[in-house]
């Protein structure tokens, strides 16, 4: 993407109204920054902002009449594996907020310039085993199967019932 297209993106979003009270010396330190680098730092504040102006505008979302009450976890700091499924946990227990579920996103650090990036290989956080039997059956969640082989290969082993919770798979540039 250029730099002319990133700035114009910038200075939409600084538009919007939700963005107004931002002071002058917050958007012309955004045009420097993608002037000096070509991207720049979001604050907490345009992160949900952000996020949830993108809910709202998904057409194909069935829950973004709840836009607004969407809250953020910002772990933009978090850059061990340790510290991931840390933060990883305390999503599952804010959304799940003793059973009155809410809107959580949780973000965290960016890709590095290096291409260096946090994964995170499940698919949802909770999910149970899918265990591979020899006669071509699972023990389990079927669609789980081959995550489930991946971290048996990584020296993962559950108790083969059907509702064996698997471990959560975090890579990062730090722990590889």
């Amino acid at each position: 993407m250029s730099i002319d297209k990133v700035r114009q993106g910038a200075e939409h979003f600084f538009g919007l109204p939700d963005l107004s009270h931002v002071p002058a010396e917050r958007k012309a330190q955004v045009l420097l920054d993608i002037e000096e680098t070509g991207t720049y730092t979001h604050t907490a504040e345009e992160l949900l902002i952000g996020a949830r102006l993108a809910w709202r505008n998904h057409a194909r979302c069935v829950g973004r009449m709840h836009w607004r009450s969407l809250k953020l976890l910002d772990f933009r700091d978090r850059t061990s594996a340790d510290s991931i499924a840390d933060a990883c946990w305390e999503h599952v227990r804010t959304s799940t907020n003793a059973g009155k579920i809410e809107a959580v996103i949780s973000v965290f650090p960016p890709c590095t310039p290096d291409g260096g990036a946090i994964r995170i290989s499940n698919p949802h956080l909770l999910r149970y085993a899918g265990y591979r039997q020899p006669d071509g059956s699972v023990i389990g969640d079927p669609a789980t199967a081959d995550l489930t082989d991946q971290v048996q290969r990584l020296g993962w082993q559950g108790a083969g019932t059907p509702f064996d919770f698997l471990p959560l798979v975090i890579s990062t540039p730090d722990d590889g």
